[in-house]
């Protein structure tokens, strides 16, 4: 039997390790420039558009690919409103508290680019739907990105801080 397997699932693989390897300064609190915080999120949506692409076939898929992602920025928000940070406004350094739930949503995005890529070589029955790993994603990208938001929003309103710069 041959397998499909592309170069764009090791490329999409690849870019959500990046996710996951660029949100872990966040998760241990360290001290980063403001830029820095979107990374993950504009990573994880990159990882999300590619999965949707290959993945979503007709409207009804794409509203519930745009809802997951719609829901997901909300919850981001919400999260992010309730995660403290500290700036210093000189050298443009935020320094969030230290919080797992960025570094969880991030291994969601690893998995889910896994599952997608290793999916042509598991048994038919129990391949996973390309449109809910799309889902999946879109859902994880979609917290990040107003997680980042929202954190990086209110950085850039709070008092100065004096902090170590990278």
């Amino acid at each position: 039997m041959a397998y499909s397997f592309r170069l764009l699932d090791i490329l999409i693989v690849a870019i959500a390790a990046a996710c996951l390897w660029s949100v872990i300064p966040e998760a241990r609190g360290k001290p980063q420039k403001l830029w820095r915080l979107a990374v993950p999120a504009f990573l994880a949506v990159l990882v999300a558009l590619v999965l949707a692409a290959s993945s979503l076939t007709n409207l009804r898929h794409d509203a519930i690919w745009a809802a997951a992602g719609i829901a997901g920025t909300i919850g981001g928000v919400i999260r992010g409103r309730s995660v403290g940070v500290q700036t210093d406004q000189v050298w443009g350094v935020v320094q969030p508290r230290p919080s797992l739930d960025g570094v969880v949503a991030a291994f969601g995005i690893v998995v889910a680019a896994a599952l997608d890529a290793v999916a042509y070589f598991l048994p038919g029955g129990s391949q996973p739907q390309p449109m809910h790993v799309a889902t999946a994603s879109a859902l994880l990208a979609g917290y990040l990105a107003g997680r980042a938001w929202t954190i990086a929003a209110r950085a850039i309103r709070s008092p100065h801080v004096d902090l170590e710069h990278p």
